[in-house]
């Protein structure tokens, strides 16, 4: 997941996970593979494709960011309008860390910027789905902290279930920032954003607490494609893992390892307790 939740342009996680969510359907009913694949759900760090209609609470860790360590915290609503529509919020929580700009400066505890995502829905299969959505980032929180920054996200959005449990996901899109704190203040880039995630699922809906249970592997890419600095690629792997507890409750987490240089943190530690509805 998202992004998310969403993917995050800017390169600052504002709700600690990019992208999770799911619908609660039973494996023998509402998936893939005409009703006997896998469940249209999402995952941490991985982009979306389809509609939920849920609620997911996230915290993330970042060790190592360059200057001290990052907590985040946020929750995160996806309300469908109809069947072709619905809204993705991005509700921070807390945002825990050093000053961006002063190497070494003390900790400050805020709140990141807030997200609102329409999303649009282009078509959808027994075992497909696609979907486009538009990240709009208001600069709500403090700049001590690399937050306030304005930006606006297209983002195209991939799910394939080809067999089974097995599951294909992913999608690409811009970050773009605007504005003079977020552009000359707080250096913000613009971005190419690339994710491709698969993941396989190895039980059933109803066996609570490891309903549902799939093991995935995701990766993003943030290529910097403006004129403003280096043009400094960022490749992570997140292995992640989610589950049905029971009551259409799920347990989501997974660790996000860079791999190229300059590192923007050394790993980050995710998590998130969702409830559908």
């Amino acid at each position: 997941m998202a992004r998310h939740i969403g993917i995050d342009p800017l390169g600052i996680e504002s709700s600690g996970a990019r992208g999770a969510a799911g619908e609660g359907q039973r494996r023998e009913g509402g998936n893939g593979q005409g009703g006997s694949g896998a469940p249209r759900q999402g995952w941490l760090n991985a982009a979306e494709g389809v509609f939920y209609r849920l609620g997911i609470a996230t915290v993330g860790y970042a060790d190592n960011t360059g200057n001290g360590s990052r907590w985040t915290s946020a929750v995160t609503l996806f309300t469908p309008l109809n069947r072709r529509f619905e809204l993705r919020w991005d509700i921070p929580l807390i945002l825990s860390s050093r000053g961006f700009a002063t190497p070494g400066s003390p900790y400050e505890i805020s709140s990141p910027d807030f997200q609102l995502a329409p999303r649009f829905a282009i078509s959808e299969t027994e075992s497909s789905a696609q979907s486009f959505d538009i990240t709009f980032r208001m600069p709500t929180g403090d700049v001590y902290n690399g937050q306030g920054q304005a930006a606006v996200t297209p983002f195209y959005n991939f799910w394939v279930n080809p067999w089974e449990g097995l599951v294909f996901r992913g999608g690409v899109g811009f970050g773009v920032p605007f504005g003079n704190q977020s552009v000359n203040v707080l250096d913000a880039r613009s971005t190419f954003l690339g994710n491709f995630a698969f993941g396989y699922y190895f039980t059933d809906h109803d066996l609570t607490p490891i309903g549902d249970m799939v093991w995935y592997v995701a990766t993003n890419l943030t290529q910097a494609i403006d004129h403003r600095g280096p043009n400094t690629t960022t490749l992570t792997f997140t292995p992640g893992f989610r589950t049905h507890l029971g009551g259409n409750w799920y347990l989501l987490g997974g660790t996000e390892i860079p791999v190229t240089s300059p590192e923007p943190f050394d790993y980050q530690v995710l998590g998130g307790l969702m409830k559908v509805w």
